[in-house]
């Protein structure tokens, strides 16, 4: 799937938000909560969410590493 098919997070929407949410449609969709017609849009939005968390956790990586290169 393109990253132009997901639809965009809400901002501002920390990675621990993310996260949590993320927790919280796993835990639908293993307990049985989400239906077959809603299957796809979860999917979706967890795609989405994973995206999200993935380039935070790049960018936090990115600023850790310029700031300790600063100190040498």
């Amino acid at each position: 799937m393109k990253a132009s098919d997901t639809s965009p997070v809400p901002t501002p929407l920390s990675y621990e938000q993310a996260l949590s949410r993320l927790d919280q449609i796993t835990n639908a969709m293993e307990s049985g909560e989400v239906s077959i017609d809603q299957m796809a849009e979860k999917i979706q939005e967890a795609q989405t969410l994973l995206t999200y968390c993935r380039q935070k956790l790049f960018d936090a990586e990115k600023k850790c590493k310029e700031l300790l290169d600063e100190k040498e």
